[in-house]
C-alpha cells in the first residue's frame, strides 16, 4: 500500500496522499502559500515559496489517515 510520493516533474513538485477532492477542504491548504492541486494530488511549483511548517503538518495528517 502506498502511504504518499512525492515526484519532481519538470512543471512542478507533485505529492501524492496529502489532498483529496473527495472530501471537505482542508484549511491547511490556504495557508500553504502557491499550488495547485488535482484529485489526489498537490503539486508545487517552487518548495521554496510554501510555508515549511503548514506543509510538514499536510504531510503528517497525511501519514496518520493511512496508517490508521
Amino acid at each position: 500500500m502506498v502511504r504518499g510520493r512525492v515526484l519532481p516533474r519538470k512543471a512542478a513538485l507533485t505529492i501524492y496522499g496529502v489532498f483529496s477532492d473527495y472530501g471537505p477542504a482542508d484549511p491547511l491548504m490556504e495557508q500553504l502559500g502557491p499550488h495547485t492541486t488535482g484529485k489526489g494530488c498537490l503539486y508545487l511549483k517552487r518548495l521554496d515559496a510554501v510555508d515549511d511548517a503548514v506543509l510538514e503538518r499536510l504531510v503528517r495528517q497525511a501519514w496518520e489517515r493511512a496508517t490508521r
